[in-house]
């Protein structure tokens, strides 16, 4: 768990929490790949621990890293960003090394960049650019646009269960609507908004959406 006073670390399932020594602040992304390898995308750069958080290592990078995933103890993929409205550039990188070498791999942004990130196995991915969804063949090497939305709407949260592509789109008032997808092409409305973020448990036998007020199984 990150925020503005570093990072809170649970071993008892979420009943009580301590902060850690020496963890970062402004932290704008956190993914742990086990309980011990864990990276944290916090201002230009990129730390990374491999004993649960006492200590880290820091990457720098030249732009702030805004997000951050591992697919792998060794894949990963970050995002850096930089500049303003017209004139921001968003940038994809990929490791295959655990995070020592990066290589951009897509730089094609709208005004959006990567909220999500979902592979559905080791070659075949799938991410969410805020209005536009992209695909992966080859583990990240190479992406390719499958999914435009209009641009008075806007995608909030990808996710997967089972293969099935879940995502949450506003509409033309910015309500949060649940669309369910087997493809990532072609969309079906499930549930209308409000909602905002939506996760589902490891079986996928559990899916809980939060939105404005509101709380979705």
């Amino acid at each position: 768990l990150g925020g503005q006073i570093g990072i809170l670390k649970t071993i008892d399932g979420g009943e009580s929490w301590k902060k850690l020594n020496n963890s970062p602040i402004d932290i704008n992304g956190i993914y742990f790949h086990d309980s011990n390898n864990g990276y944290v995308a916090c201002g230009r750069g990129l730390m990374k621990t491999t004993d649960g958080g006492e200590n880290w290592d820091l990457t720098s990078f030249p732009d702030p890293v805004t997000y951050v995933i591992f697919t792998s103890p060794t894949t990963g993929f970050i995002e850096t960003t930089s500049g303003f409205d017209e004139y921001r550039s968003i940038k994809l990188h990929k490791t295959a090394d655990g995070g020592k070498n990066w290589n951009v791999v897509y730089s094609e942004f709208p005004a959006f960049g990567v909220t999500d990130i979902h592979f559905s196995n080791s070659t075949t991915g799938y991410a969410s650019t805020g209005i536009s969804i992209i695909k992966t063949v080859d583990s990240g090497e190479s992406w390719q646009r499958i999914f435009s939305a209009n641009m008075d709407f806007g995608i909030y949260a990808l996710t997967m269960s089972n293969s099935v592509f879940y995502a949450i789109m506003a509409d033309g008032n910015y309500t949060g609507n649940i669309l369910r997808s087997q493809d990532g092409v072609n969309w079906n409305l499930i549930v209308p908004g409000p909602a905002e973020e939506i996760v589902f448990s490891p079986s996928g036998g559990l899916g809980v959406a939060v939105g404005s007020g509101s709380e979705t199984k």
